[in-house]
């Protein structure tokens, strides 16, 4: 059977997919605090759910309806987002006299309600705090693009009546707007929405949907050999171009994105693998997989509550425990544990007064 196709019994998810996500989160927390791991999940740890969207992307539901599909992210993504946005803001004062900031800048009444007002259209004003929430936006504007493109990809396709498969003009657009995208980054043209890294990851998207037109069995292509070939080529990556970092638009070449995530994702497929063989790991994996919004939003409160515990129960000076986004180097353990653990169990409260709250009024 398809890895990718295994579905949960009760809730119906792919058990596969949450286990990646799993791992894509846990990449993610330790590229925001172990300094070592950052040159090498920042090439992929964001590329991994860029494809995994694009595995998602059910084309036969929406694929005459784009907008339809980015009215169905906005209203998924939309609560929270601005939950956690308004509440950032409103303890954003109190986190500066706590020591959380690294620079003294309160909020007026008036900023604070700007910040909330701005977090309805997706942009943060909130600070650093929220950081890590730039790729909600991204995540609907590029799968929006992406629906959009195969759109109009298959009305070009009638109108021509075939005359070219309907595969190779896709892939041809995809890769135009892909390397567009590059482009955009590796002349530092910075948008509010990130929608010049919308554009670049449009390939990987691509590469995550032919995963599921196609019905591919990843199972028979991974192996340890090429895991290892993929290490090698992160390593290489790293040591000649740098590391890609998404958040800042930073892309060196169309090859260092690309190979770099793609390198890095088949290392997570590999990874996913091996844990799904046992029930008890792939459902930790899956369970963090599930509230990877929470991690993505709450991580670095975590990490600065923490610092604040640890700085004064040792006497350390605020100007000290008080380095964004983290203030320890050596404690990256401690950081990754409760970046993850607390997120999780937040999102898990969440989930059941939600489940409460709608059994008790409707």
């Amino acid at each position: 059977m398809n890895l990718l196709s295994i579905k949960d019994d009760k809730s119906q998810r792919y058990i596969f997919i949450d286990v990646l996500k799993g791992i894509g989160a846990i990449a993610v927390v330790m590229g925001h605090c172990w300094l070592w791991a950052i040159p090498y999940v920042y090439d992929f740890h964001l590329a991994l759910f860029f494809l995994i969207a694009g595995y998602l992307y059910n084309e036969k539901k929406y694929g005459n309806s784009p907008f339809t599909y980015m009215g169905h992210k906005v209203e998924r993504l939309w609560p929270k987002y601005v939950f956690y946005l308004c509440v950032l803001t409103l303890l954003h004062n109190d986190l500066t006299d706590l020591g959380a900031y690294n620079s003294i800048d309160y909020y007026s009444y008036s900023r604070m309600i700007e910040s909330i007002l701005y977090s309805f259209i997706f942009i943060n004003k909130a600070g650093n705090m929220a950081g890590a929430l730039w790729f909600v936006s991204t995540l609907i504007i590029s799968t929006t693009l992406f629906a959009g493109v195969l759109y109009i990809c298959k009305r070009v396709c009638r109108i021509t009546k075939g005359i070219i498969k309907e595969i190779y003009i896709v892939t041809l657009s995809i890769l135009f707007f892909g390397f567009f995208g590059v482009l955009l980054c590796t002349r530092d043209i910075k948008t509010t929405y990130h929608i010049e890294v919308a554009f670049a990851v449009l390939p990987i998207l691509f590469s995550g949907h032919l995963l599921r037109v196609k019905n591919v069995d990843i199972k028979k292509y991974l192996n340890i050999f090429v895991a290892i070939l993929s290490c090698g080529a992160l390593y290489y990556i790293k040591n000649n171009y740098g590391y890609v970092d998404l958040s800042a638009s930073r892309v060196y070449s169309i090859p260092c994105l690309y190979i770099g995530a793609f390198a890095g994702i088949y290392l997570c497929f590999y990874l996913a693998k091996v844990i799904i063989r046992s029930r008890t790991i792939s459902k930790i994996l899956a369970t963090i997989g599930n509230y990877s919004f929470e991690i993505m939003a709450l991580q670095f409160v975590v990490f600065k509550a923490f610092d604040i515990i640890y700085g004064r129960i040792n006497n350390i000076p605020m100007t000290q425990y008080s380095r964004f986004p983290f203030a320890f180097d050596h404690l990256y353990i401690i950081y990754i544990i409760l970046g993850i653990g607390i997120p999780v169990a937040v999102g898990y409260v969440w989930e059941r007064l939600k489940e409460q709250l709608t059994s008790k009024f409707l």
